[in-house]
């Protein structure tokens, strides 16, 4: 982990990672507007979807990065991020 963090601190590394979140999200938008039957010129909702997965998955990892050790196996945090986004993100328990 000590690695990753180092990795994504690194300034030079900054802009590469941002290059390929942006590719991933056009091609899971490309991908969501094919199987909803949307359009990505005319709608918005297959960039807000890939733009949300994205984000969670985000959250989830800098959610592990920032934790203890041992920290919560990513996978779970991924799940969680997910399902309070499916949930329509609700208001926290505390």
């Amino acid at each position: 982990m000590t690695g990753v963090r180092t990795m994504l601190a690194e300034p030079a590394l900054q802009g590469e990672r941002l290059r390929a979140v942006a590719i991933a999200e056009a091609e899971l938008a490309a991908a969501v507007a094919e199987r909803t039957g949307t359009d990505l010129a005319t709608d918005m909702y297959p960039r807000l979807v890939a733009a949300a997965a994205s984000a969670a998955v985000a959250v989830a990892v800098r959610h592990y990065l920032d934790s203890a050790d041992p920290p919560t196996p990513i996978e779970r945090l991924i799940t969680d991020a997910f399902t309070q986004v499916a949930a329509g993100l609700p208001a926290s328990p505390r």
